[in-house]
């Protein structure tokens, strides 16, 4: 019994790992024209995999191997352009920035763990011996589709838009920094 106690700790605290970590990703380049093109690029691949393991945790199914494919696939047409574009500048790391972004982040990153927590001592009262778990199991593969746009389990869909939002800040900064479209025509 002690290690399922441990185990639904870790399968609730989970999310909230990723969250975190989403949040921090995403408040790294608070200053983005100091940034590295490839430095943003990097910052996206990291939230598509967040997001797609965040999916695939929620739903058993394509979805998240898609959308990671897709998501990928144009980030690598992003790379092949900033690469062929942008001249080869050295690529630093600023502690400092880092720092004043996670201080910045601390009291969200403490207000969640204080509210696991106190979502947590009810779990814990919860009798896991009349849980069963194939009626679960069952239950959720029926509907998985379902609720993944209901309204109270759509943080995907606004990790999604956050992404997709990002990602055309980033491409607008790294047009902006180049002073020139991604594609070039030439007559």
């Amino acid at each position: 019994m002690f290690w399922m106690n441990k185990f639904t700790n870790l399968i609730l605290l989970l999310p909230m790992i990723f969250n975190l970590l989403m949040m921090l990703i995403m408040m790294l380049p608070s200053k983005l024209n100091n940034f590295h093109p490839i430095m943003l690029l990097l910052i996206l691949i990291i939230l598509t995999i967040m997001i797609s393991l965040k999916i695939n945790f929620m739903f058993k199914s394509w979805i998240p191997l898609i959308l990671f494919l897709i998501m990928i696939g144009g980030l690598m047409i992003i790379f092949m352009y900033i690469t062929s574009l942008s001249n080869n500048e050295l690529f630093n790391f600023n502690l400092k920035l880092l720092l004043i972004n996670m201080m910045k982040i601390m009291p969200i990153m403490f207000l969640m763990i204080y509210l696991t927590f106190l979502f947590k001592v009810t779990i814990m009262n919860f009798n896991f011996e009349s849980f069963n778990l194939n009626n679960f199991m069952l239950m959720k593969n029926q509907m998985n589709m379902n609720i993944m746009y209901k309204e109270m389990n759509n943080k995907s869909s606004y990790f999604i838009m956050l992404y997709l939002y990002f990602s055309m800040i980033c491409i607008m900064n790294i047009c902006y920094k180049l002073k020139a479209p991604l594609r070039q025509i030439l007559f």
